[in-house]
Formats: structure tokens, C-alpha cells, sequence
């Protein structure tokens, strides 16, 4: 895949090609090894630990289960798209535009969004007069707050309705399932990734083969977290005597 831009927000660095980036970050790990341990360093055709190759050979396997899983769940979210539900409930004020408060109720805003939506549309009925008048009659004054209850009571029926039958939709396609799936895969991924970021290495030649490895093309460095940096200089520290 094409190298991508890194931003300077994220890597505390002018903006480099994601492999230039990781470059550096490979003479770092290098720079950052004591002079001893550079002088004592075995030639680059050196032996190289066996518990490198397995972290290297570990995070290799979480990244293509992470592919898998996310390749399954694409598919899944496809078939659960067709059948996803919509919410019937019609905005007191749909059609009609009354400010930044007003927007459709959908799926995707979640049912606590929702039914925020609901209150706020409630709200700005009585600020504009179409709901509670403060001036009425207190019997008057009953009867607007029971049918703006009723009100809000229906709909927040509609939308458990609604949400209940999405979630009916998520299981029955798979894709609730897929996405659980892709989660424990990232998790995975991302621990052998942070355990191969910590890895000390020995020599030059692990520092080439570690830093080869971290910046192929199947590692997107967007994916560094501030943890993935903090292990990768931790392991570069000159090791106490």
C-alpha cells in the first residue's frame, strides 16, 4: 500500500512518509543503545534471539487474525445494513427548521442520543409557545405537562421498539458477533505489538531486523499509540550496569 502522510500532532514530527518515519525511529532505537553494547555488538550477520523472531512471528499471526476479522465483519455489517431497522417516530417538528436542535432520529445516534433529541424537540415546544404555557390555569397547567408526558412516553416507546428490533437485526446477521470478534483480535494484535515495541535488543543486527519489520508495508503508523513510543524508547535506554 502506498506510504501515508504522518501528522505532526500525533508523532510530535514534521510530516514524514510513515516509512521514513519509522526509519528514524529505527536509528533511534540504535542511537539510543550505549557504546559499549554498540562496540561489544556482534556483526550484522550475527545470531538473532529466538524470543525477537517469536514476537516478530507472534504479532504477525494477531495482525492477519485482525484482517480476518475485520474482512468478516465488512461482510457482516452488509447483511445487517439490508435489514436494519429505521425509527418511525416522526419529530413534532420534522419539516420544520428551528435551529441546531433539530435533526432526525436514527439507528446510529443510539438510544440515549435519541431520546435526548426527544426532550430537546419537547423543549423547544414550550419555549416557542407551542407546548407548556407558564401562564395557564393551574388545571390547564396539568393537563399540558400530562400530554407532554404522554408525548415524550410514546416516544421513547417507538425508540426501545426500535432499537430492540436493531439489535434483533445485529445478532441474526452476525455482525454483533463480528464485531465482538474484531475487538478481542485488536486487543490481541495490540498487545503483541506493544510486546515486540518493548523488546530490547541485543544488537545491531536485532535493531535492523526489528526495525525492518515495524516499518513494512503491512504496518500502518497510525496505529502507534503513545504506549507503542514509550516501550520502543524504554527498550532503547542503555541498560544499567
Amino acid at each position: 500500500m502506498p506510504n501515508s502522510t504522518v501528522p505532526a500532532a500525533d508523532a510530535g514530527l514534521p510530516n514524514l512518509n510513515r516509512r521514513s518515519a519509522l526509519a528514524k525511529l529505527g536509528m533511534g532505537i540504535a542511537g539510543g543503545a550505549s557504546l559499549a553494547t554498540i562496540a561489544a555488538a556482534a556483526p550484522v550477520e550475527a545470531a538473532v534471539s529466538s524470543e525477537l523472531l517469536r514476537l516478530i512471528e507472534a504479532h504477525r499471526s494477531a495482525h492477519d487474525a485482525l484482517t480476518r476479522a475485520v474482512t468478516r465483519c465488512d461482510e457482516a455489517e452488509v447483511s445487517y445494513n439490508g435489514i436494519r431497522p429505521s425509527i418511525p417516530f416522526k419529530d413534532m417538528w420534522a419539516g420544520k427548521e428551528y435551529g441546531a436542535d433539530y435533526k432526525p432520529l436514527d439507528i446510529s445516534l443510539g438510544v440515549d442520543e435519541c431520546k435526548s433529541r426527544v426532550i430537546r424537540s419537547l423543549d423547544w415546544s414550550d419555549r416557542i409557545g407551542g407546548g407548556i404555557d407558564e401562564f395557564a390555569s393551574p388545571k390547564r397547567l396539568k393537563q399540558l405537562q400530562a400530554a407532554r408526558k404522554a408525548i415524550k412516553n410514546d416516544a421513547f416507546a417507538v425508540i426501545d421498539a426500535a432499537f430492540a428490533e436493531d439489535e434483533a437485526a445485529r445478532q441474526s446477521s452476525g455482525f454483533a458477533a463480528a464485531k465482538r470478534d474484531v475487538d478481542q483480535a485488536s486487543d490481541a494484535e495490540d498487545e503483541a505489538l506493544t510486546a515486540l515495541c518493548a523488546y530490547r535488543c541485543a544488537t545491531l543486527k536485532e535493531v535492523q531486523i526489528k526495525a525492518d519489520y515495524l516499518s513494512a508495508d503491512h504496518i500502518e503508523v497510525e496505529w502507534f499509540e503513545e504506549r507503542h513510543f514509550k516501550a520502543l524508547l524504554q527498550a532503547s535506554r542503555k541498560m544499567e550496569a
